[in-house]
């Protein structure tokens, strides 16, 4: 299936207060090259067991790194080798509950800015690396993930910046923070446990230029919830597999998740209580990123399991499935080979998907495209076959993976996401029905 283009006029103007990459960043491009590239050498879910506690840093996964190329993050490194490198950036979008504001990273602080335009404040200030902001559904706080010397905690802080509280108390290696839709409780990936048990220590650090020392090895993480006071806190999970990218049932019972325990990487749904371990999808290649529908009938997630016809012992050719939350009918949306299709989000009133789609070697060798070009993509699934068109039109390296995939406003209206568009990264909202006019949260 090949996708429709939308109209879009990416007008996205320069912002003096940013530019691309600091050094702390960069060191991230390299260890998500070295992982992609051991994932291809050495088979991709054995790899997991080299997991770098930096890749964690940005909330995300060793899998959602290998759903890219190599050449394309070649691509990504080349090009941020030659830009700026110590001006802060921004990334990492999350929408309050009414959509009126949107908290994001800047300068390694966690900063809320009325998504209507105005001055953006400075919530954290702090001398951490503040990353993963996550604004809790009821808007009372936003929580976090704040790394200092020791590894990372999960901090909660309110709107106007009082109140900071450190919830786990534990340093270690902690991502994916999901509050459950009644916010009430947490689910987070997390080693914490693991590192309590004797012989189970985390690996040497390493310390990079304008980063902060971090294990450059430990143990995998398991999924955990805790109450939203940080009280509670209760491992789901216990096994030697990597376990992550929880996303919770509407109703609030229930965790898709993904995990390589049987050897490559699958999802799985458990209860909240961690009974009911259930595994929905089974083949040899991966299958990640869970998203689940808003109705609860559906979870959506990319898979490798259909062969690239260009180089298929790669088995780069990431598309986006769905199915039922039982696991029944596997279905592939897209089936477009030029293109690898990641990350799916599903909009609040569960009609739409949107979702990351980059050119393969194939296509960007045809089209004399530069290697990594990739674009928003938006599937109206009440259409009668499912189209998909473009929601952007960049071809810049535009949303980044390493930080995020799109969110939706809680009405539906608008995306934003992290785009680099003109070399600068910048948290970027656009109107999904109207995709003509895209501007960044610095311009607002």
């Amino acid at each position: 299936m090949s996708p429709e283009t939308a109209p879009a006029s990416e007008n996205v103007g320069e912002d003096p207060l940013t530019q691309p990459l600091p050094l702390a960043r960069l060191s991230q491009v390299w260890v998500g090259l070295v992982a992609v590239a051991s994932t291809v050498v050495y088979d991709l879910p054995r790899a997991m067991a080299a997991t770098d506690g930096r890749e964690f840093r940005s909330g995300l996964l060793v899998t959602r790194l290998a759903l890219l190329s190599i050449l394309a993050l070649l691509s990504v490194l080349a090009g941020s080798c030659s830009e700026g490198r110590d001006i802060p950036d921004e990334r990492g979008p999350s929408w309050s509950p009414d959509g009126g504001r949107i908290a994001f990273v800047y300068d390694n602080d966690i900063y809320v800015k009325a998504a209507g335009g105005g001055e953006r404040a400075n919530l954290t200030k702090s001398p951490d690396d503040d990353d993963g902001p996550a604004w809790s559904p009821n808007g009372d706080v936003i929580a976090f993930l704040s790394w200092g010397n020791a590894g990372s905690d999960i901090h909660v802080i309110s709107p106007d910046g009082t109140g900071k509280t450190n919830l786990t108390n534990l340093p270690a290696v902690y991502a994916d923070l999901a509050w459950s839709p009644d916010g009430t409780k947490i689910a987070f990936a997390s080693n914490r446990d693991l590192l309590l048990v004797p012989g189970l220590r985390q690996g040497p650090g390493t310390q990079s230029p304008g980063s902060r020392p971090l294990p450059l090895r430990g143990p995998k993480p398991e999924l955990h919830i805790m109450n939203a006071d940080g009280t509670g806190k209760t491992r789901l999970t216990f096994d030697e597999a990597f376990d992550g990218s929880p996303t919770w049932s509407p109703d609030g019972t229930r965790l898709a998740f993904q995990s390589d325990r049987d050897g490559d990487h699958e999802i799985y749904v458990i209860n909240v209580d961690g009974t009911g371990l259930t595994q929905l999808t089974d083949n040899d290649r991966v299958d990640a990123l869970p998203a689940w529908s808003p109705d609860g009938r559906h979870i959506a997630f990319a898979s490798n399991r259909v062969d690239a016809a260009f180089a298929p012992f790669l088995n780069l050719d990431y598309d986006i499935y769905i199915m039922n939350s039982d696991g029944a009918e596997q279905t592939n949306l897209n089936n477009s080979p030029e293109i690898n299709f990641t990350a799916p989000s599903w909009s609040p009133d569960g009609r739409y998907l949107a979702f990351d789609g980059r050119d393969t070697f194939a296509t960007a060798n045809l089209a004399g495209r530069r290697l990594g070009n990739n674009d928003i993509y938006l599937m109206d699934l009440e259409a009668p076959d499912s189209s998909f068109f473009l929601v952007t039109s960049n071809r810049t390296f535009d949303p980044d993976l390493f930080l995020g995939p799109v969110v939706w406003s809680p009405s539906g209206e608008h995306i934003a996401y992290t785009s680099r568009v003109s070399g600068t990264r910048r948290v970027v909202l656009i109107k999904v029905r109207a995709p003509d006019v895209a501007t960044s949260l610095s311009e607002r």
